[in-house]
């Protein structure tokens, strides 16, 4: 069991758990070109990963908001409720800058 975050509003978030899993089962976005959808998921290069995360970093501030990681989702279709997106955003985001870098987005991409 891979824990994402021990401490989001006093629950233990893992993978099993019901947000965490249905992020990590989504497809693959139909809003992005469809060479990247070919090569979707872990294993995709550096470029690709930069691509897709500028592509939802929306604002250009380097970091994927809680707004933005919805809509990463919806277009993932996920169809996860408003509290199981911030449950998700709020694990995903490691360092509590309130914001998914690319770091941690990597890590969630490639982990899924």
């Amino acid at each position: 069991m891979v824990v994402l975050d021990d401490d989001v509003h006093g629950v233990r978030h893992t993978r099993g758990d019901r947000p965490i899993a249905r992020i990590a089962a989504a497809a693959p976005p139909a809003s992005l070109p469809r060479r990247d959808r070919a090569g979707y998921g872990p294993g995709m290069d550096n470029r690709e990963l930069r691509e897709t995360f500028r592509h939802y970093d929306s604002n250009h501030d380097g970091t994927i908001s809680l707004v933005e990681f919805s809509r990463l989702l919806h277009a993932l279709g996920a169809g996860m409720s408003d509290e199981e997106v911030r449950i998700g955003f709020e694990a995903l985001d490691t360092d509590g800058n309130h914001g998914i870098d690319f770091d941690e987005f990597v890590r969630w991409w490639n982990d899924r």
